[in-house]
């Protein structure tokens, strides 16, 4: 099963630190194995933060976002620490 799920995290990097929502594709797996979340979206972030690297934090998802131009880029989701 394929859900669309909005999650809240914290964008951070740049010594910055602020709230976001990201949209996301969840696909529910049998019982037992873990669900895994794919086309991740940010959907809301700070406008005035500087072009660059951050890290999105939703829960136990972390994933590589960028910052270019007035977008928002999830580049990849990273292992858990």
């Amino acid at each position: 099963m394929h859900l669309s799920v909005l999650l809240n995290g914290k964008l951070r990097g740049m010594g910055r630190e602020s709230r976001c929502e990201v949209l996301a594709t969840r696909h529910v797996h049998a019982e037992g194995d873990a669900d895994i979340y794919s086309d991740l979206r940010i959907l809301s972030g700070p406008p005035d933060w500087p072009n660059g690297d951050y890290v999105a934090e939703l829960g136990v998802l972390r994933a590589r976002a960028q910052r270019l131009e007035s977008l928002w880029l999830i580049d990849e989701i990273l292992a858990p620490e």
